[in-house]
């Protein structure tokens, strides 16, 4: 118990430290629509990389569990499939809504 408790007490400052940049960034008020326009486009340049490094966690993760960990039961195949099939899908429209912000970026702020 006591070492979770180390590990959450070193854990709060870091993610506190990481999470600075964020915080600099939201203070950064627009006073016209081309400025909030591009602080929303800012934010979404921000999450969509997290969400597409999660995602390919996920899928890779699946793979691995559906076929080489539990190769030998059907029914663990078949999730890994769907579960696989959804990813990608996902995987494929963050990274169109992702071309589609830089696109827009480009066009309209470059």
């Amino acid at each position: 118990m006591q070492s979770i408790k180390k590990i959450k007490h070193s854990i709060t400052p870091t993610v506190l430290l990481f999470s600075l940049p964020f915080f600099a960034y939201a203070t950064d008020t627009p006073t016209t629509f081309a400025g909030l326009v591009n602080l929303i486009i800012g934010i979404i340049g921000l999450i969509v990389p997290l969400i597409l490094g999660i995602v390919f966690i996920v899928i890779i993760w699946k793979v691995i569990d559906a076929w080489v960990i539990h190769g030998g039961d059907a029914a663990k195949r078949e999730e890994g499939k769907q579960l696989v099939l959804i990813g990608v899908i996902v995987f494929v429209l963050m990274f169109v809504t992702w071309g589609i912000v830089a696109l827009l970026n480009n066009t309209f702020f470059g």
